[in-house]
């Protein structure tokens, strides 16, 4: 039997974050949108004797919108809550919306789930989105220039 020596439990577990930063941090960069949510979420929060990297963890969080409603909805919900960033009523109605243009996956017990007849086994970000999106404290006029905005940039981004 090998002897590896005596580590304590705080310097294991430590380890283990920093492999997992850098194992999400690579896959992160392959592409794979979960790592990257995965990864902007370390980010965030850092951990022992990584600081929080705010800025790096909005990156990730932008570019895994691509294809997550997930990070999508997480933005919005940074920007509403304005809690890592300033608050911007705007770009939360933005990023709610994006999240809105996915597809919702709750197959047929779609109507069940978004009214509360059973218990949501999955958070479902267009759902959540288009509810939260109708309860921001915006006015009238200003929704229609969030919504007017995101249609033109919608619009021009399929270009």
């Amino acid at each position: 039997m090998q002897d590896y020596g005596s580590v304590n439990l705080s310097e294991c577990i430590e380890m283990c974050v920093d492999n997992w930063f850098e194992e999400n941090r690579e896959e992160s960069e392959k592409g794979h949108t979960e790592a990257m949510l995965i990864y902007s979420q370390l980010l965030f929060h850092g951990s022992g004797n990584r600081e929080p990297d705010i800025r790096q963890a909005i990156y990730w969080l932008r570019k895994a919108c691509k294809t997550s409603p997930e990070a999508a909805f997480r933005l919005g919900r940074l920007y509403q809550k304005g809690k890592y960033i300033e608050q911007d009523l705007e770009k939360a109605y933005f990023y709610y919306k994006l999240a809105t243009v996915f597809r919702c996956k709750c197959g047929n017990q779609k109507e069940a789930y978004h009214t509360n007849q059973v218990s949501n086994v999955h958070p479902c970000y267009p759902y959540e989105a288009t509810e939260t999106i109708n309860s921001l404290p915006l006015t009238s006029s200003a929704k229609k220039k969030c919504e007017t905005n995101f249609n033109n940039w919608r619009s021009s981004s399929l270009k």
